[in-house]
């Protein structure tokens, strides 16, 4: 087989088992929504406790945003991950904690307890968190320079499938209904996330520079971009990339903050970044059937008009990558 075509096909591979659990299941609740709010019924009257409007929702905001701090976590503790443990290894811990998350998530359903599909949903954030930045890292450290930058589209666009399949699973038509196994079906993709990974070697910088293993570094370059490149330039170009952070001059946060300049493009970028996050696609995947039936739609026209709209984000994005991905396959 083709080196190239190997290394598209692997990361596209691991790139949709891997963070399938993450696009998946922050969609399916959007459609899932009204099953979910029986189940929440049914747990409550469990209790002989009689739940209002207001209680159901603060126990839906309960679930649905504390996808936000387990995130916030994980993005915190993955870069000591990565660097200390490796790229593959954290990807294995990102997917053995998304089967644990699914594992708690589906427990609750059997037993009534809704407290432990927020403590699933939580450590989903963490396991995704922690798997989309070492998948991103993953990719750009195994793939050769000219198609770097392409490869690391692959996240991006299987989300956008992921998040479609959610909202389709999510149809009562579909899995709706049945929130075993509509909750359950990630353990499918982690499972196989962890068969893909299996014979993969770490990253060739990871070796090179963090391990000083310049022999399975080039062993990684080899099962990743073939035998015919020119490995030793490989290794060249990775040293010399590595030489050229090192003697960037490092700056603490402090020292931005007291640099005027510095100062305002930290401002600009944090109030950027937030303003993005806030006004992003997030609220769309939650609440946009809720929002769309709120308005007077059915609640037929108002999960198809979700599904719709994410049908078009992924065609987009899928479009984006088309061309690219098949001409390498080809």
């Amino acid at each position: 087989m083709n080196s190239q075509r190997r290394l598209i096909l692997v990361s596209g591979a691991l790139s949709i088992t891997t963070l399938m659990p993450m696009g998946y299941s922050n969609a399916y609740p959007n459609t899932a929504y009204e099953t979910f709010k029986l189940f929440f019924n049914e747990s409550m009257a469990n209790r002989h406790i009689q739940m209002d409007p207001s209680t159901f929702s603060w126990i839906w905001s309960a679930y649905l945003n504390v996808w936000c701090p387990g995130f916030l976590i994980g993005t915190l503790v993955t870069p000591k991950i990565t660097d200390r443990f490796g790229r593959k290894k954290a990807l294995v811990l990102s997917n053995v904690f998304s089967l644990v998350a699914t594992t708690i998530s589906v427990a609750s359903i059997p037993s009534l307890y809704p407290e432990l599909l927020i403590v699933g949903r939580a450590i989903y954030a963490i396991a995704s968190s922690i798997g989309i930045s070492s998948m991103i890292l993953f990719l750009q450290e195994v793939a050769p320079t000219a198609i770097r930058g392409r490869i690391s589209t692959f996240p991006a666009l299987c989300l956008a499938l992921t998040n479609l399949l959610g909202m389709i699973c999510g149809l009562r038509y579909v899995l709706g209904e049945n929130l075993f196994v509509l909750i359950g079906l990630p353990i499918i993709a982690n499972l196989c996330a962890l068969l893909v990974l299996a014979p993969c070697p770490e990253t060739p910088k990871f070796l090179l520079i963090n391990r000083q293993d310049k022999i399975r570094a080039l062993k990684s370059i080899a099962f990743f971009q073939g035998t015919k490149v020119d490995r030793e330039k490989v290794l060249e170009a990775i040293n010399a990339e590595n030489e050229h952070g090192a003697v960037r001059q490092k700056t603490s946060l402090g020292e931005i903050w007291r640099t005027p300049y510095l100062r305002q493009a930290q401002v600009i970028g944090t109030v950027a970044q937030l303003l993005q996050i806030s006004v992003g696609i997030q609220p769309i995947v939650f609440l946009s059937s809720e929002l769309f039936f709120r308005a007077g739609l059915s609640k037929f026209s108002a999960e198809m008009g979700s599904v719709g709209m994410i049908t078009l984000m992924a065609v987009s994005t899928v479009k984006l990558n088309y061309q690219f991905t098949f001409r390498l396959l080809a």
